[in-house]
């Protein structure tokens, strides 16, 4: 299939030129609006900002800065958790690339 699936995304990082492409940020911002799941754990972000401040206030502030320096692998997880959700749900309805592709979620 020249490196895309059955719904016409692409797999990889080289696609083709005509495959349609997930931009992350409108990804998530779509996981985290429809999606029960995106919604719950975009919301545990919240934890890396309020306990890396509680346990600086109790004293410790190695775990503290753990914590806090766990948010950006944390986030870019989210993001790629959220691109795989939207391929998935293409891949389960795909009537609504076009709808994806009108928003802003896929590009070619």
């Amino acid at each position: 299939m020249n490196g895309r699936t059955a719904s016409g995304l692409a797999c990889g990082t080289h696609a083709g030129a005509g495959s349609l492409r997930v931009v992350r940020k409108e990804a998530s911002y779509w996981w985290r609006t429809n999606v029960l799941a995106g919604a719950l754990l975009h919301r545990l972000m919240l934890l890396f900002i309020v306990v890396p401040v509680l346990l600086a206030f109790w004293g410790y502030f190695v775990w503290s800065l753990a914590v806090f320096c766990s948010m950006i692998p944390y986030g870019l997880l989210m993001e790629r958790l959220a691109e795989r959700a939207v391929r998935n749900f293409i891949r389960v309805h795909p009537e609504s690339a076009g709808e994806f592709e009108e928003s802003g979620i896929l590009r070619r």
